[in-house]
């Protein structure tokens, strides 16, 4: 794999040559030659060469509905026999999976395995539709009696198949390399995994154990959880399929059950399979709200809202952020001059008054209003006069409220994003998360408000306002060569970034480069790792299912930190609701404790720096190893150390109902991180100290941007401390674009070493191969990420 050492180091080192160097290096950047960008672009592409090649050893039976459709064939009553025998009912109502999410979990409500049986013969060639109607008690208790128990038919999880030396020599020839070598990445990966699954299966015994020790637990509210078991399954929804005599019911509700067979007595409703009514989805809601300080009082605007279906969001991430409207773009950030010179942005940054919201899907940016410092929300276009006039129509309706022009004038005090969790049947789950906030929960909790607002405050919520927080909605079990599948799509999505940054390299153009990095999608790979780990490293696999969308996050936030400008960025997991398969012999809030700590083990597992990591599950085995006391507390036993806000959040949750497990005996001038469990499902997440997940804090700014107001498809990071700490212009400029490097070849490449053979040890069907290829991305990380060179910035 020496091939790939050459590709990094090559981009590393005329990367870096572009900008002004010391003249140390100066001799260095002079030996680059045309043959050597050259060459880096030809390795790029046989590294590319290599992914796709990887692509085409993935099966796609496991998540591909044409794939598995042409697997079983063409005859309806095969595609019907295929769905009644390998995929279970579970408990919701409506659409939340779809069929491919279906196919690739095996588990579904009625209405999704319709749909999957329904795409499985539109796969064929066949013409069918929906059909649902309300199930009578008779025919729910048929269907309660005939639930299977014990693990699904799934094949999603795990397989380590028999190799031979023909499999090692095909998988060199292909990659490149000899047979030893591939056999040695096969068994690194190998390790690498088994370290892993032995770890996390260590701890989240150990914590769950104590955690559940200390929890009093409510009566088990067995008939109202039965009651609602009933109503998901008389909800039901089968398939009838046109026939030359009309149409015949396909119903895979029960196992005895042939091709014209039906539980209901009749159809209440037919309707086409994209038909089915928004209502009967599962949706999320996103909204960002300004909140702004009025003459003492807090009031809110809507700046955008948009609502995406359940199904809409598989293996797409979610990008909200908020975006300063005068700073540059990536070409300004890399190759500024002038107005746009790396050394004008601090102050730029501190005065900044005018902001976008932008939330983006899959690489479709939505946007609508902009939020402004003094808390309204105005149209994108609005010209000065239009922005007058409003704001006089705003100081005519304090006049005739009596206020006249008393008082400070209003300000932005939070950006907030709302999370709805839409489902069928019943009331929305919400969840906030602070985007930007100078106020804080307790002060917030204030009928009457008094909050000054001077240049140091104002700076403090600029810098806080570059907050970009990455969502996940997780709403099925994912197998492993979908996963596997998304990382290698994402690594080729970005391909044209990467080879532009050579390109620029070869053309000596910052400005360039800068284009080149605005061509980064984000892959979300952190994300994808943390949705495949939940499962795969469950000691319950099988028996947990998915009945509502769980929504994982990873927040890159500014904040200060003794003064100085610092990015707080972490896992926070806002939605881990998990159910036990109907049938399942399980102490289901035992199982849900258990996903609990798994998940807050696995935020802590998968961080990059765990040195500076606030995390629950680690400071609760700290505490565990120094036998330091966790306990329960309650709303009048919160400890004397806590300050007001986190005092607040622990508060509220208390009065949700939840039971809050933490330190005793907190360190002094240390909030600490704690346990949420609610005691009557065992729904449980490790909080950290701000109210959120997992969190590090470093003395690393970045800084997000967008190339203009209104076409944002991906985002740039350049690490602010080359702006806030190179005493020089030319130092500046060389650390920006040395950073430009880690972003487009490490974020492009790098990040998958850390999770991608993890992962691949478990293939089914191409182990070797792409535990090879694993090898090809860590070569890479070790010269990009790890940073195996000198820095010639000074």
């Amino acid at each position: 794999m020496k091939h790939i050492r050459t590709i990094s180091l090559t981009l590393v080192f005329t990367l870096v040559c572009l900008a002004p160097a010391p003249a140390s290096a100066a001799s260095a950047c002079q030996e680059a030659s045309s043959d050597r960008f050259a060459r880096a672009e030809g390795e790029l592409r046989d590294l590319y060469s290599a992914i796709r090649e990887g692509l085409d050893e993935i099966p796609t039976r496991g998540f591909d509905v044409a794939s598995r459709q042409r697997a079983i064939g063409e005859d309806p009553a095969d595609l019907f026999a295929w769905v009644r025998d390998n995929t279970r009912w579970i408990a919701y109502r409506g659409v939340l999976r779809g069929a491919r999410g279906t196919l690739m979990d095996r588990d579904g409500s009625h209405a999704d395995r319709a749909l999957l049986l329904a795409a499985l013969l539109e796969s064929a060639g066949h013409e069918v539709r929906l059909a649902r109607s309300g199930l009578g008690e008779e025919a729910v208790d048929r269907l309660l009696d005939g639930l299977p128990s014990g693990a699904s038919s799934a094949d999603r999880n795990r397989g380590n198949p028999d190799t031979d030396a023909e499999d090692y020599a095909r998988v060199a020839d292909r990659l490149n390399a000899d047979v030893e070598t591939i056999r040695a990445s096969v068994r690194e990966v190998e390790q690498r995994a088994q370290a892993l699954e032995q770890r996390v299966a260590e701890q989240v015994e150990r914590q769950s154990r104590a955690l559940h020790d200390r929890i009093a637990w409510a009566e088990p509210d067995d008939p109202e959880r039965r009651d609602a078991l009933r109503e998901s399954i008389a909800d039901h929804w089968w398939v009838q399929l046109r026939t030359g005599s009309g149409w015949q019911d396909l119903d895979p509700s029960l196992s005895s059950h042939a091709p014209g067979d039906r539980l209901a007595d009749a159809a209440e409703q037919t309707l086409w399979p994209d038909e089915v009514p928004t209502e009967q989805h599962h949706r999320l809601k996103l909204e960002i709200v300004a909140e702004r300080l009025d003459g003492g009082r807090l009031r809110e605007n809507t700046a955008l809202t948009h609502e995406i279906a359940a199904i809409d969001l598989v293996g797409r991430t979610i990008a909200v952020d908020l975006h300063p409207m005068d700073l540059p773009g990536a070409e300004g950030l890399f190759g500024g001059q002038g107005r746009d010179a790396p050394s004008t942005l601090p102050e730029r940054l501190k005065s900044q008054d005018d902001w976008m919201p932008l939330i983006t899907i899959g690489g479709t940016p939505e946007y609508d209003l902009r939020i402004r410092s003094d808390g309204r929300v105005v149209a994108m276009a609005a010209t000065g006069q239009a922005e007058l006039a409003e704001k006089a129509s705003g100081m005519l309706g304090q006049i005739s409220a009596g206020r006249g022009d008393s008082g400070p004038a209003p300000e932005l005090t939070a950006v907030f994003l709302r999370l709805s969790i839409l489902e069928p049947g019943a009331d929305p789950i919400l969840h906030e998360r602070a985007l930007m906030d100078v106020l804080g929960p307790h002060r917030r909790a204030e009928r009457e408000l008094e909050l000054e607002f001077n240049d140091a405050l104002r700076a403090r919520r600029a810098v806080e306002m570059l907050s970009s927080t990455e969502i996940l909605a997780q709403a099925h079990w994912w197998p492993v060569d979908y996963t596997l599948g998304h990382l290698l799509h994402g690594a080729l999505a970005n391909r044209r970034a990467t080879l532009g940054a050579v390109h620029a390299a070869r053309r000596g153009n910052p400005g360039l480069m800068g284009k080149a990095i605005e061509l980064l999608s984000a892959s979300g790979i952190e994300l994808v790792s943390l949705a495949h780990h939940r499962n795969a490293r469950s000691r319950q696999d099988e028996a947990m299912v998915l009945t509502g969308l769980n929504l994982l996050s990873t927040t890159e936030r500014m904040d200060f930190v003794d003064g100085q400008p610092a990015m707080t960025r972490g896992f926070d997991i806002i939605e881990n609701r998990v159910d036990v398969r109907p049938g399942a012999t399980l102490d289901a809030r035992r199982a849900r404790l258990d996903q609990g700590v798994l998940d807050t083990v696995l935020e802590a597992e998968l961080i990059e720096d765990r040195g500076s990591a606030r995390n629950t599950s680690l400071e609760f085995a700290r505490a565990l190893d120094a036998g330091a006391e966790w306990r329960s507390i309650d709303a009048a036993d919160l400890p004397s150390t806590l300050d007001e806000d986190l005092a607040a959040r622990v508060a509220r949750t208390l009065a949700h109902g939840d039971t809050v497990v933490m330190a005793a005996e907190p360190a002094a001038g240390q909030n600490p991180s704690w346990w949420r469990v609610d005691p009557n499902t065992g729904t449980t997440l490790g909080i950290g100290p701000d109210g959120r997940g997992q969190m590090t804090e470093q003395i690393l700014v970045l800084m997000n941007s967008i190339d203009n107001a209104v076409s944002a498809v991906a985002t740039v990071q350049a690490v602010w401390n080359c702006i806030l700490t190179r005493p020089s212009a030319s130092g500046m400029q060389c650390c920006i674009v040395k950073t430009g490097l880690d972003i487009a070849a490490g974020n492009a490449l790098g990040k998958l070493t850390d999770r991608f053979g993890e992962i691949a040890s478990w293939a089914i069907d191409s182990k070797i191969y792409l535990a090879a290829l694993d090898s090809v991305f860590g070569e890479a990380n070790g010269i990009i990420v790890d940073g195996l060179m000198p820095d010639p910035c000074g």
